[in-house]
């Protein structure tokens, strides 16, 4: 007798014995769900991967190469030392969170480009843009308070008998606000950029050409200008002073490109030649001939306490050209903060600008003068940079930025 399988032998819809398949038993909400948290997965995953490859010295180099691989860091400490302890670049330039490396990779997507059509593919070119690139690290550093040099340093764990003295003194509060690491300690893997006098002057040119000094703002000069006491005088060149960068001015009127300004400081007695911004400070703010001494309204006298010398306020009007003029202060101290940082960095750890009083900036910028690569006028502007933020000085004007 032959056997007739089973589906054949029936007379009635043919049916399958077993389980439906597990997929086409969950509901289609579950499988966008579970469809879902996969691709997630797969993304997030491959972000890390990706941001992990894009931490790495080899990448950063691949860019960088010109400057880095030159042999410039070989001779730090963080890079060859007797432990054998190496800093690389994501140590310090990368921060250990995942917001900290989103944050990396979004701020830093720029320079890809700028790789891929090779902007900076060579030292020259990068060293061309070495002071931007530095001072944006510097403003993050101060930021986040240094928080990559305080992965590795702890200052409550330092051995400070081993410390100088000025390192004892500068460290005795390393918490202080507005101070960090990168305060003092510039230049530690890549050597400060080097300010140029062009660079210099370029930038506080390009700020006096964007501003538009109107009747009733405040200007600062950023080169030495031509004082005249009256608008005859000024386009006859007859001049009767002189008005140095860092004095900041009242703008009483303008008249095409001249401006009616008001200038407030104070004279000393016997020395009213000279017109300072301070009261015992020789923060000086214009030079004046003996024909315009007659044009100045000065105030009561005031004995300064401190020393017993009589000084006076006294305010003048006059007209100056109105080039060489900047109207907001804070981004000439921008500049200048750059310009203190870079070419006081390089030689040594910078100091703060508070350890000395205006009059004592005098003699150590005068003794630093032929080391700078600035004309009278940048030196002027330094000077008077760092007498607004030294110390026993109380004033009104806006501190320079970080």
């Amino acid at each position: 007798m032959v056997k007739v399988p089973r589906h054949e032998a029936s007379t009635g819809p043919v049916r399958w014995h077993g389980r439906r398949s597990e997929a086409a038993a969950w509901p289609p909400a579950l499988l966008t769900v579970a469809f879902g948290l996969f691709l997630g997965l797969a993304a997030w995953r491959g972000a890390d991967v990706a941001v992990t490859r894009l931490e790495q010295e080899a990448f950063c180099l691949s860019c960088h190469e010109p400057n880095v691989a030159s042999g410039e860091q070989a001779r730090l400490a963080h890079l060859s030392n007797r432990p054998g302890l190496r800093v690389q670049c994501p140590d310090c330039h990368v921060g250990s969170t995942w917001t900290d490396r989103l944050r990396f990779v979004a701020a830093h997507a720029h320079d890809i480009g700028g790789f891929l059509a090779h902007l900076d593919d060579t030292a020259e070119r990068q060293d061309a843009h070495r002071l931007d690139v530095a001072s944006r690290v510097w403003t993050q550093l101060e930021a986040d308070g240094s928080a990559p040099c305080r992965r590795c340093h702890d200052p409550a764990a330092m051995d400070r008998r081993r410390f100088s003295a000025e390192a004892t003194r500068e460290m005795r509060n390393p918490a202080e606000p507005g101070r960090s690491c990168i305060t003092c300690h510039k230049g530690v893997l890549h050597p400060v950029p080097i300010v140029t006098a062009g660079w210099f002057a370029g930038s506080l040119t390009t700020l006096a050409r964007a501003s538009h000094p109107a009747a009733g703002s405040r200007v600062m000069a950023v080169t030495t200008r031509r004082l005249f006491l009256q608008r005859e005088a000024a386009e006859a060149g007859q001049r009767q002073g002189s008005v140095v960068p860092g004095a900041s001015l009242e703008v009483l009127e303008v008249a095409g490109s001249w401006l009616r300004i008001r200038l407030a400081g104070w004279q000393q007695e016997g020395a009213a030649r000279a017109i300072y911004g301070a009261m015992g400070q020789r923060m000086l703010a214009a030079a004046l001939a003996p024909a315009a001494l007659e044009a100045v309204s000065p105030g009561p006298d005031v004995t300064d306490p401190a020393t017993g010398q009589v000084w006076r306020p006294v305010t003048l009007t006059g007209w100056i050209e109105s080039d060489g003029l900047v109207t907001s202060p804070d981004a000439v101290w921008s500049v200048m903060g750059l310009t203190y940082a870079a070419l006081c960095a390089s030689c040594h750890a910078l100091p703060r600008p508070s350890v000395h009083t205006p009059n004592q900036w005098i003699g150590t910028m005068s003794a630093k003068r032929k080391l700078l690569p600035l004309d009278d006028d940048g030196n002027r502007l330094l000077l008077h940079f760092l007498q607004m933020q030294s110390g026993t000085r109380a004033h009104d004007d806006p501190p320079p930025p970080g």
